[in-house]
């Protein structure tokens, strides 16, 4: 019984793509190009710090103003 290697490698005889070097070199000419700049970079690192950040001082101004609405006084207790 053959080896199942030599099963696709018969088969696949002759079926390669060929590329012409004029596409070969407009391929890797694109690879080459403009230098991509740090905002572009780093677009989901930056937004999700920005989320972050708006959130944080979100929960952060929630929460002061909920203390800022207490007022520690005694509690009276009236004796009648």
């Amino acid at each position: 019984m053959s080896n199942i290697d030599d099963i696709f490698k018969k088969g696949l005889d002759g079926k390669g793509m060929e590329y012409s070097d004029a596409s070969w070199a407009a391929m890797e000419g694109m690879l080459g190009g403009k230098k991509v700049g740090f905002i572009a970079r780093y677009k989901l690192l930056l937004s999700l710090g920005s989320v972050l950040l708006i959130c944080s001082v979100g929960l952060w101004c929630f929460l002061n103003q909920n203390k800022a609405n207490t007022v520690n006084t005694p509690s009276v207790v009236d004796y009648n």
